[in-house]
């Protein structure tokens, strides 16, 4: 690109003027969506925490393995709405609020579509996943453990997907607050509001844990497909 000159755009550092608009645009976005990496990582690190105290090693090591694959399973829709960011970004610029919209629904029809298909292979063939965590004589303890808490997070990959496209679209649109505040939503208080309402009030153990994923998710992703369209009207009103 700066050697051959055989691009579409053509790249000069001797152009480049420095403008403090653009920096606080990156910024604005940067910023909240580094912190929501972070407030869902502390998150992780307080489930396993809580783990620890509610059951052994073994069923820690199950729960690590399970989600695990479910992470894996994830990456189709993180790419779907990682893609989203682009594309509704570009609407957004050039004010085709309908095409933002119609980007927000098809991308989550296609990444829900996927993860469905997902599940129902997690589910059918989780026993042959566990075997894969659990094949030698010293960790055939995990197998059972494994096949129920995966056929339970598992449910995470379907719940998911339409939330984090709407958080994705609001940041393409540069809207990295609003994305912000819904996985505050979604993790910090939802998500644990639910683990340490399963866990000790209801004593559901390590299953509440994994219930409160999904859970937290679920009523996460709802709010944020209330908040976008009600931002989409708002913008449509406006426009």
């Amino acid at each position: 690109m700066f050697i051959k000159h055989d691009t579409y755009v053509d790249l000069s550092l001797s152009r480049f003027h420095y403008s403090n608009s653009i920096s606080k645009e990156i910024i604005s976005v940067a910023i909240p969506g580094s912190i929501e990496q972070i407030i869902m990582s502390v998150i992780n690190m307080f489930m396993n925490s809580v783990l620890v105290t509610i059951s052994s090693t073994t069923v820690v090591a199950a729960f690590t393995a399970s989600f695990s694959v479910v992470d894996l399973c994830m990456m189709t829709s993180v790419g779907i709405a990682t893609a989203t960011i682009t594309v509704s970004g570009v609407a957004y610029g050039a004010h085709d609020y309908q095409k933002v919209k119609d980007t927000f629904y098809y991308s989550t029809k296609l990444s829900v579509g996927i993860a469905i298909i997902l599940f129902v292979m997690l589910y059918v063939f989780t026993p042959q996943i566990a075997t894969l965590f659990s094949y030698s004589s010293s960790s055939a303890g995990l197998n059972s453990i494994i096949v129920d808490i995966l056929r339970i997070l598992s449910i995470f990959l379907i719940v998911v997907p339409p939330g984090m496209c709407a958080a994705m679209v609001f940041q393409g649109m540069g809207k990295g607050l609003i994305s912000l505040v819904l996985t505050l939503l979604r993790e910090a208080v939802f998500v644990l509001g639910f683990l340490l309402l399963f866990v000790y009030i209801f004593n559901m153990g390590v299953d509440g844990v994994c219930y409160s994923l999904g859970a937290g998710s679920l009523l996460g992703t709802i709010i944020a497909v209330i908040v976008f369209e009600l931002y989409m009207k708002r913008l449509k009103v406006s426009g």
